[in-house]
């Protein structure tokens, strides 16, 4: 009888360990495919503060299958365009990313063209995502082309109307 039941827990335990770790291996996974699309950046946090955007102050990000991402933002009165290029280590969860150019209508911003950042990526849903980065926290939810296309299309239009550029 004991050694019945000794049969039973190993294989229980065995059966957990197995389905354990192909979960985790599973979770671990991410592609750049999986990122591909528009985020509209809902709230960050970090240093003590908690910003949430609204339709005021907005930042939105396409990633597209190339490995660019378009950052298209409106904050108190700037208008921006940066494009990046990524990449993501499916294994450890990270989207690597570095700026490739800069358009603002700010004149004395500087930009950190050619930095690479790493973010973490803390959560990852069809339609939420989660990173972390030096210390602060950025929630973005997906949201259609069109309204990517839509704010993209306002900002370039703000920015080449100043003829800085």
């Amino acid at each position: 009888m004991k050694k019945y039941l000794y049969n039973i827990v190993m294989v229980a335990i065995v059966a957990t360990i197995a389905i354990s770790l192909t979960s985790c291996e599973k979770d671990s996974d991410l592609e750049m495919s999986d990122l591909e699309g528009a985020w509209k950046l809902q709230s960050s946090s970090g240093y003590g503060m908690t910003i949430q955007n609204d339709e005021e102050n907005w930042e939105y990000w396409k990633f597209t299958s190339n490995g660019t991402i378009l950052d298209v933002q409106h904050k108190n009165g700037n208008y921006t365009i940066q494009t990046l290029e990524y990449w993501v280590d499916s294994k450890t969860r990270t989207l690597s990313a570095r700026q490739k150019s800069y358009k603002t209508t700010k004149t004395y911003s500087i930009p950190l063209t050619g930095t690479t950042i790493g973010y973490e990526i803390v959560e990852k849903t069809d339609n939420k995502m989660t990173l972390r980065a030096l210390g602060a926290t950025a929630t973005c939810v997906r949201v259609s082309d069109s309204e990517f296309e839509q704010k993209y299309a306002t900002v370039m239009s703000i920015i080449s109307s100043l003829s800085l550029y």
